[in-house]
């Protein structure tokens, strides 16, 4: 009987033991898509990530293996949320009115998005910032 429960016991633990690999691969994971530029079209799912790989970090070295399980698949969710966003045309970056308060060049044609009339489009200064075939359409 013990050797049931102790079988049992091991392949329980062995089922919710978490690796510091795991929590480093999410965290890598995390810092592309930010770098990405995706934070700023999913801040809520971006501050879930965090915050809950935080939590799943101070579980595991406390010891409570299930309850960091259940944060890193929190962790989870949160950036396969902003990885649709990755695929959707909120990849062009951050809104426009975000980028003409910070008073940035996005696309780096040396007017500033504020003045810039098509922001994320390198244009002439003679075409308000947009490329000739911008105009065109």
């Amino acid at each position: 009987m013990r050797f049931i429960f102790g079988g049992a016991c091991v392949l329980f633990f062995a089922c919710i033991s978490l690796s510091s690999e795991q929590f480093a691969q999410e965290r890598r994971r995390m810092e592309e898509l930010k770098r990405q530029g995706l934070g700023w079209c999913s801040p809520t799912e971006l501050a879930k990530a965090e915050v809950h790989l935080e939590f799943a970090e101070a579980e595991r070295k406390r010891g409570q293996l299930r309850r960091a399980k259940g944060h890193l698949q929190a962790t989870q969710r949160a950036l396969a949320q902003m990885e649709v966003l990755e695929r959707s045309n909120c990849r062009d970056g951050p809104p426009h009115h975000l980028l003409a308060i910070e008073g940035i060049d996005s696309d780096g044609d040396g007017i500033s998005d504020a003045e810039d009339a098509c922001p994320r489009l390198a244009g002439p200064a003679s075409n308000q910032g947009c490329p000739e075939e911008a105009l065109a359409n």
